[in-house]
């Protein structure tokens, strides 16, 4: 009977914060690469609604575009009922300073958004709790759209060249126009929006051979 009990209670224990595994992942981070990481728990806000259930989402950590962790999805069990929230170990080959935003893939409609949140990475840190999650905001944002004119075309990388030299325009989006998320707007942001609206041009009048 007693080892009955014990058994039951530790099962009990171990339901309180368990991992949910996934079928499968949308990115990948080679965890071997890199010397430090850090834990961020967290949770996605859509409007005024906190998700509890991620089974249709995925989100991951990144430094510029380099994945440096994908999400994990826990229950928790604080109060009687279960709570879905998501852990991220972050990676860096350096013990803080990098800026580290997030992406969110939505299964259901194959695609990937990027989030307005940056976090500074340290070594060892903990962001957030399973109990008391950092909450992002999962809303689309256009990144690239300096003007803020609903779509990122050559006029962006314009006003970020006008915004370095001393001459802002009268409408700029201080963190639209920091495209590669380095933390900085800089000639490297114009210079990203160039190549990719030339790479999308390329791809659309590319012929099927």
């Amino acid at each position: 009977m007693k080892n009955r009990v014990f058994v039951c209670c530790l099962i009990s224990m171990m339901m309180v914060v368990m991992p949910v595994r996934s079928q499968s992942s949308h990115w990948s981070c080679n965890i071997h690469a890199y010397q430090y990481d850090m834990t961020v728990y967290l949770q996605l806000k859509i409007g005024n609604i906190v998700l509890t259930d991620y089974s249709d989402y995925e989100v991951a950590a990144f430094c510029a575009e380099e994945c440096r962790g994908v999400s994990t999805a826990l229950t928790t069990n604080p109060s009687g009922e279960s709570t879905s929230v998501l852990r991220i170990r972050v990676r860096s080959n350096n013990t803080n300073g990098d800026k580290i935003s997030f992406k969110v893939y939505q299964k259901s409609v194959d695609k990937e958004t990027q989030l307005a949140d940056i976090v500074t990475f340290e070594s060892l840190a903990v962001i957030g709790l399973p109990s008391e999650p950092l909450t992002l905001q999962f809303s689309d944002i256009l990144l690239g759209d300096a003007n803020n004119d609903g779509k990122v075309s050559i006029t962006d990388a314009v006003c970020i060249v006008n915004k370095i030299l001393g001459n802002p325009p009268s409408v700029f989006r201080e963190d639209l126009a920091d495209y590669n998320l380095d933390g900085k707007v800089s000639i490297t942001d114009a210079v990203a929006i160039v190549n990719k609206i030339l790479g999308e041009e390329t791809d659309d009048d590319t012929e099927p051979e």
